[in-house]
């Protein structure tokens, strides 16, 4: 039998069993193919899976080996910590989702007003492990009518992508995102003020598309454009680097601090939430 799936997901061997660590876009029939297996001999060596159709990045599996197959080193105690964290976490996110306390005088299906901006929410989410499309339907009204008016002022200046620029929150572009000390001050009341800052600082930049009924939608993927957790080293360098973030987030605290948080426990580089907002036909 020839182990097909990255290496460095193969954790350990345990009676001749290799147990994987799913990644996203595993499927069973994906992961039974490239190991040359029919899925009910993943199912009968993995009892835990109630439903094929729901496994999980982050999740273990089983698969049985056939004959002498290749043996990945056995986790750290700092990658297994690692790694129960990330799961516990994702088993967290999947009940909680991005939502908070709804307000009782809620009456709308779709757009519900909110206690917590979508920029709050959806980093307490990613934290956590969610990765969950990310759609109109988490946004409050303020919220969704702000990616309107955002979106406009891109087209009006014939982009196909939303800038820092479109949502005019600042004298300039970056102050309140880390541009200026000044400028990052009192974000946190801002997040709850301005609908338009709490979608900067949640979406950002992002492509404008349309579907085939002529709808607009923004497309981008939610992540903190950093190295996190899994890529800094623990090392004399790794924490030079750590050190380092640690002094810029304490000159910009209500920025920074999140922001740091973010980039060592939330989403790397495509790992995160996609963002699908579907904003419907603008005028403008």
């Amino acid at each position: 039998m020839t182990i097909k799936n990255d290496m460095d997901r193969l954790q350990y061997r345990k009676g001749g069993l290799l147990k994987l660590l799913l990644k996203r876009g595993d499927t069973l029939f994906s992961i039974a193919r490239d190991n040359e297996l029919s899925i009910a001999e993943l199912l009968e060596v993995n009892p835990q899976i109630k439903n094929p159709d729901e496994i999980y990045a982050g999740d273990n599996l089983f698969i049985p080996s056939k004959g002498k197959a290749p043996v990945a080193k056995e986790p750290s105690k700092q990658e297994s910590f690692l790694i129960v964290f990330r799961k516990k976490a994702k088993e967290v996110a999947r009940k909680f989702k991005r939502d908070d306390i709804k307000l009782p005088e809620t009456s709308e299906p779709e757009l519900r007003k909110r206690i917590l901006p979508i920029n709050m929410r959806q980093f307490a989410y990613d934290v956590f492990g969610g990765d969950d499309d990310l759609t109109e339907k988490d946004l409050s009204p303020e919220e969704f009518a702000a990616a309107k008016e955002v979106t406009i002022n891109a087209l009006k200046r014939q982009s196909k992508a939303i800038g820092y620029p479109d949502y005019q929150t600042s004298e300039g572009s970056y102050d309140d995102v880390g541009g200026s000390v000044k400028g990052s001050q009192g974000v946190i009341r801002k997040s709850f003020e301005d609908p338009r800052y709490a979608l900067k600082t949640t979406i950002g930049q992002a492509s404008i598309t349309t579907n085939d009924k002529g709808e607009t939608i923004l497309v981008d993927q939610y992540d903190f454009n950093e190295k996190n957790w899994k890529d800094r080293s623990f090392s004399i360098e790794g924490i030079k680097t750590f050190l380092g973030d640690v002094r810029r987030a304490v000159s910009q605290p209500e920025y920074g601090i999140p922001r740091t948080i973010g980039s060592y426990l939330g989403s790397a580089p495509g790992e995160g939430s996609n963002v699908k907002i579907n904003l419907g036909n603008l005028e403008y």
